[in-house]
C-alpha cells in the first residue's frame, strides 16, 4: 500500500465522555457535566444517573499479548496521568449511520469491532442505525434515555478493515505513534492489522477497575 494520509472514517465518541469514564466524577466536574459545588442547581442535569448497566466486574478480558511492546500511546490522559479509558464493567453501546456504506460494509465493521473487543476485553453493543451526522452532547435523555448516548459511527469513503481498526482503536483511547510498524502510525503503510505495540496499548486500555461512579 502506498504511503500517505489514512482516509478517515468517522467514529464520534465524545472525548469528554471517554475522559470521564477514565477518571470519574472529578473529570465530569472539570467538563461542566457535574455541579461540583454540591449546591442544587435549577439547570437541567447534563449527565445520567451513575452506574447504568454496570456489572460490578469486567465483562471480558483482553487476549494475551504474545510480544508486549512499549510502542503505543494514549489518546488522552487524566490529571493523574492515567490513560483515558472506558469502563470495562459495562457494555459500550454504538449506533451506525449507514449513509455511504459500501457493499460488505456491515461485515467489515462487525469484524473490526470483534477484533477490538478481543484486544481490549470490552463488549460492544449495536443499538441500530441512525441518521445523525454529528453530536453536540454525550447526554441526550430525550433521545436515548437516562444514559450516555451511544457512540456514533459513520462512514467516510473507506471500506478498508485496517482503517476501521485504526479509528476504532482511537475510540477506545489509543493514540498515534511514530513507529511505522504499528497500525496506529498516522500514515498509510503495509500494516493491515494490530501489531505488538497496538495490542499492548489496547490490552492496557481495556484493563482496570469498574467505574460505577460515572
Amino acid at each position: 500500500m502506498p504511503r500517505g494520509r489514512r482516509p478517515a472514517l468517522r467514529a464520534l465518541w465524545s472525548g469528554a465522555l471517554v475522559l470521564a469514564l477514565a477518571v470519574g466524577v472529578p473529570a465530569l466536574e472539570r467538563t461542566g457535566l457535574v455541579d461540583g459545588t454540591g449546591v442544587a442547581s435549577a439547570e437541567p442535569r447534563h449527565y445520567p444517573t451513575p452506574g447504568f448497566e454496570s456489572a460490578g466486574a469486567p465483562l471480558g478480558r483482553p487476549d494475551p499479548v504474545a510480544s508486549p511492546s512499549a510502542s503505543w500511546s494514549a489518546e488522552e490522559r487524566g490529571a493523574d496521568g492515567e490513560p483515558a479509558r472506558w469502563d470495562p464493567c459495562r457494555p459500550v453501546h454504538h449506533v451506525v449511520n449507514p449513509a455511504g456504506m459500501p457493499p460488505g460494509g456491515e461485515e467489515v465493521l462487525a469484524s473490526a469491532l470483534e477484533r477490538v473487543s478481543r484486544a481490549t476485553g470490552l463488549r460492544f453493543v449495536l443499538d441500530g442505525t441512525t441518521d445523525e451526522t454529528d453530536r453536540a452532547t454525550p447526554y441526550d435523555p430525550q433521545r436515548w434515555g437516562d444514559r450516555w448516548a451511544p457512540a456514533l459511527l459513520r462512514w467516510d469513503l473507506s471500506e478498508e478493515r485496517a482503517v476501521w481498526l485504526h479509528e476504532l482503536a482511537h475510540t477506545v483511547g489509543l493514540g498515534h505513534v511514530e513507529d511505522a510498524e504499528q497500525l496506529m502510525n498516522p500514515e498509510l503503510t503495509e500494516v493491515a492489522g494490530f501489531a505488538a505495540g497496538d495490542l499492548t496499548g489496547l490490552a492496557a486500555l481495556g484493563t482496570g477497575p469498574c467505574l460505577g461512579e460515572v
